[in-house]
């Protein structure tokens, strides 16, 4: 235990009834959503009764409860439990900071419900993460958080740099150590809830980062959601500062690689504009799991040849309702786009359903950036299936995939509750080879890498 934790004891209050004719001084010596015992010394006489409305502050914040027991035992001090009117007092973050910094509250967290399961589960892997290492890592991300205020207020200036990067140690730090720590167990459940029960105590300084906030609020926020990628794309989660600033500082370095991701298949697209300049026709392109569309945003400005302009027939398809409307706006004045055909659906639909058949549909190029690793082996098959089918002759299927060798998971897994089915290039490359076994023709595919070597491309071409 550190010696630099407080104990609960230290935080002060004052009892007020709830018609404020007096108050009484008193100390908390525990206190949980669901309830408070405050402590008295023996010489204090005038206190409640049970069942009697009263209101204490911790903060700034003032507690409205309803009296329990006392307890007034010959040489001991008086105890008396309170309970929130409403079932369970909601702490505001600063208050659960303030409490979170004391011993007996975080014991209080820690032993119980899912957690303290977790620590009697696998007691001797845990007690030492959870109470020892988690417990300094919010001690040092408070003292950060103080660092980044004080900064604000000065102008920030070379101070926010050291700042951020002692954040981003520090981060680092706690993550490596749970990966040591998930490396000992073997049940993904139980590996779930562990990082599970690290959010929850990390919480109250993690909500303000938009980006992290958008990650758990579930079902948004999943890892294609299209507005946590365009806030990866931008480097920027409006615009947050001080410790929250420094978090978009720690998880885009993580995501950088995503950004690059992009950028690749721009430089793919515009290859494939290029190749077509000088034909007639227009090109018919499919997005799967389009997200943002910030790609052709890009494309339109980068782009000169002016030849190009409305050529491409694009077909849009996400599930999320939100991120068509937004390609929608993002798309429609594109001016390389002669066409768009907006599908809100899913892309198990599209490996499925009979509506998506190569008598109706063919494309010249099909992308698809953000989805092969959300799918395990026998979907991403089916779906890689379905999208060679619709290629036209000599047309290409480009598809990303993470590569489980080199790219950083843990940090988003641990702060953002992102997960992927991890590939390598040979596991990927034998669920494209089952798949295309299936598809008639001369299917050939090469793989490239974005600048990072983190995301690899198969480019799949199908000659009929």
């Amino acid at each position: 235990m550190q010696s630099s934790w407080k104990s609960i004891l230290e935080f002060p209050i004052l009892l007020r009834l709830k018609d404020n004719v007096h108050s009484t001084e008193s100390f908390i010596s525990s206190i949980g959503p669901a309830g408070a015992e405050l402590r008295f010394s023996q010489a204090c006489e005038d206190l409640p009764e049970e069942g009697q409305e009263v209101h204490f502050g911790i903060g700034r914040q003032t507690l409205h409860g309803r009296t329990g027991r006392l307890s007034r035992q010959p040489g001991q001090e008086i105890r008396l439990y309170i309970q929130p009117i409403s079932g369970k007092w909601e702490f505001s973050d600063e208050v659960e900071r303030q409490l979170l910094l004391t011993t007996t509250y975080f014991d209080s967290i820690v032993c119980k419900g899912r957690i303290k399961a977790l620590c009697e589960n696998s007691e001797h892997i845990l007690y030492q993460f959870f109470f020892i290492h988690v417990r300094e890592f919010l001690g040092n991300l408070q003292n950060l958080d103080n660092m980044f205020r004080d900064l604000d207020r000065s102008g920030g200036g070379n101070g926010s740099i050291n700042t951020s990067e002692k954040l981003y140690q520090l981060c680092n730090d706690i993550v490596l150590k749970g990966e040591r720590v998930l490396d000992q167990v073997e049940s993904r459940q139980l590996k779930a809830e562990i990082k599970r029960g690290f959010r929850e105590l990390c919480r109250p300084w993690m909500k303000d980062n938009p980006f992290i906030a958008r990650s758990l609020a579930k079902p948004r926020g999943y890892p294609g959601d299209y507005m946590m990628m365009e806030m990866g794309y931008l480097s920027d989660s409006a615009s947050a500062q001080g410790l929250s600033g420094g978090l978009d500082k720690f998880l885009f370095r993580k995501y950088r690689s995503v950004m690059c991701r992009k950028n690749k298949i721009k430089e793919c697209l515009r290859i494939s504009l290029a190749k077509r300049a000088d034909n007639p026709g227009h090109i018919k392109i499919l997005t799967l799991g389009g997200g943002p569309s910030r790609e052709w945003l890009e494309l339109e400005s980068e782009m000169d040849d002016m030849s190009l302009n409305g050529r491409t027939e694009l077909t849009y398809l996400d599930y999320d309702a939100e991120a068509v409307t937004f390609s929608e706006k993002r798309l429609k004045n594109n001016r390389l786009i002669g066409s768009l055909r907006l599908c809100c659906e899913s892309v198990l639909n599209f490996a499925r359903s009979e509506d998506w058949d190569d008598k109706k549909y063919s494309y010249d190029l099909i992308y698809a950036i953000g989805i092969a690793d959300y799918f395990p082996d026998s979907i991403l098959g089916e779906i890689l299936a379905r999208a060679v089918s619709l290629l036209e002759n000599n047309g290409q299927l480009i598809i990303a995939h993470k590569d489980e060798k080199s790219f950083c998971f843990s940090a988003l897994d641990w702060f953002c509750d992102w997960t992927f089915y991890r590939r390598d290039q040979d596991h990927f490359t034998q669920v494209l080879d089952t798949a295309i076994s299936q598809i008639g023709g001369k299917i050939s595919y090469r793989v490239e890498r974005d600048e990072t070597g983190e995301f690899m491309f198969f480019i799949v071409t199908r000659a009929k």
